[in-house]
């Protein structure tokens, strides 16, 4: 067999618009200048802010080469050293001057309110830039500045998040808000020990330990036994309470296919009950006219059956945008 047309296909590159590109298909009726704050562009750390990022950040949120080894869009504190390579690091056409600054501005205070004066009013490019640089410095990888007027979304990253969001969703109406945090520290932290969670949690051990025997039985968390030596005694085997996010949704699935095949079946199991209903509204000279046509007994039958049928197909078309979330995108 001939394989020689392969090598010659070329290799799909990352995805990206120009700033000029969104800016001719944003609508005119948008106001791009509402949210922004309005600092003064001498407290501004444009060399931070607006900083080119060639490669999507690691899935705890860190960048490539952050540790000093790596990528040479960062650097090890995230980007507001003196090491900036003007040609690659860097998207702005604005000065520099570097001041004492706390979060970008002199006293970390940004005002929204203020209306600016008609001659420093922004463009609505570099406005609508704005809102393109926070949503690239949000937690949640929204956009990416991958280069020189340049942008991009690494759907990846972001729809990981977007799973973890409806996990947490999941967990705190299952587990409270209690639930939801003590999975958030192991999720950062890793596995620990059952007497070192209490302390990074500030609760109670007691609260502590029946709040993970509830989390583990809905399959949220698991635990670890790691003896200290060969004779397996409690009192001398640690036991690590840790979260698994991939096991978690994939059970978070399991529990979402059952419950719409349940809400399926109960559909199937009144459309049974009013059969006789059903049929009835069926025929030419009634369809359309049921309160007309029909009996009080009957209509009032069909009308609850319509008020199920309503909420059942709309639990399932949440559970469907769920499913499409965890599976599909």
């Amino acid at each position: 067999m001939d394989f020689g047309d392969m090598s010659d296909e070329p290799t799909p590159g990352p995805m990206y618009v120009t700033t000029m590109e969104i800016l001719d298909n944003l609508s005119t009726a948008v106001d791009v200048s509402i949210g922004i704050g309005k600092p003064s562009r001498n407290d501004i750390r444009f060399r931070s802010a607006e900083k080119i990022r060639n490669a999507p950040s690691e899935p705890n949120g860190t960048l490539p080469g952050a540790d000093g080894s790596g990528d040479e869009g960062s650097d090890g504190d995230g980007g507001d050293s003196d090491d900036f390579s003007e040609e690659s690091d860097y998207d702005s056409e604005r000065e520099v001057k570097p001041a004492a600054q706390v979060n970008g501005t002199h006293d970390g205070k940004v005002k929204f309110d203020e209306p600016e004066p008609p001659a420093a009013k922004e463009s609505r490019i570099d406005q609508m830039r704005q809102h393109l640089l926070l949503l690239c410095e949000s937690k949640v990888p929204f956009v990416r500045h991958c280069g020189k007027g340049q942008w991009t979304v690494d759907f990846g990253p972001l729809m990981r998040r977007l799973r973890e969001a409806e996990l947490d969703v999941i967990i705190e109406r299952t587990s409270g808000r209690q639930g939801l945090r003590l999975v958030r520290i192991l999720r950062e932290k890793g596995k620990l020990d059952e007497k070192t969670l209490p302390n990074i949690a500030l609760v109670k051990k007691t609260d502590v330990q029946n709040k993970m025997l509830e989390m583990q039985i809905a399959g949220f968390v698991d635990i670890q036994e790691v003896p200290r030596d060969n004779s397996r005694m409690a009192n001398r085997t640690l036991f690590l309470w840790f979260t698994d996010t991939e096991r978690s949704l994939t059970h978070m699935l399991d529990n979402t296919y059952k419950t719409a095949v349940r809400c399926l079946q109960t559909l199937s199991v009144y459309r049974r009950k009013e059969k006789d209903v059903l049929m009835l509204t069926k025929r030419t000279d009634v369809k359309g006219r049921e309160k007309d046509v029909m009996q009080k007994e009957y209509y009032d039958r069909f009308a609850r059956f319509l008020e199920i049928e309503r909420k059942l197909l709309g639990h399932l078309m949440r559970l469907d945008d769920l499913i499409s979330v965890l599976r599909d995108y």
